[in-house]
């Protein structure tokens, strides 16, 4: 039997909801405002814009690339007190309300994009569903985020986004 010749060739690129890089990074904590705060999703200013930011839903369909306030990750560990997606109680990439995540601004986070993605493509997101989408020319019912593709990904994987 032939000794391991390859280790790592072909690593995971990230979680998504994490910073994926330090510098540059433009981070502020805010709070979470109602249920539509995903961590990898795209957020906008809250009730109090100092403190809050809510994430995509019916109530911010008419929002466009100005109101984004940046990309929410997770800030420190939470209990899923809403319990997974089937209720089995297992973590999501859901921030319960009231609980403190942080706003990217500015930096290289991790998300999941809907499309395959390549390095330098536009970033798009749905501001009713959140979903995440790349490409060269915004799909309907999707805004230009501003965000770039650094490291691609297959339709339904994380991909590295940045702002900078």
């Amino acid at each position: 039997m032939p000794f391991q010749s390859t280790v790592y060739s072909t690593q995971a690129v990230g979680k998504p909801g994490t910073i994926a890089r330090q510098n540059p990074l433009t981070r502020i904590p805010m709070i979470a405002e109602g249920t539509a705060v995903f961590a990898g999703g795209f957020v906008f200013e809250g009730t109090n814009p100092e403190l809050q930011i809510i994430g995509p839903s019916a109530d911010t369909a008419s929002k466009t690339t100005a109101d984004i306030a940046g990309v929410c990750v997770f800030e420190k560990f939470q209990m899923a007190l809403r319990g997974g997606d089937n209720g089995d109680g297992l973590a999501t990439l859901n921030v319960n309300p009231g609980e403190e995540c942080a706003t990217v601004k500015r930096g290289y986070v991790y998300v999941l994009s809907a499309t395959a993605s390549v390095h330098g493509q536009s970033v798009y997101v749905n501001t009713t569903t959140g979903e995440i989408q790349t490409g060269t020319s915004a799909p309907e019912n999707f805004i230009d985020t501003g965000w770039k593709v650094q490291t691609g990904n297959a339709a339904g994987q994380t991909c590295e986004i940045y702002n900078i």
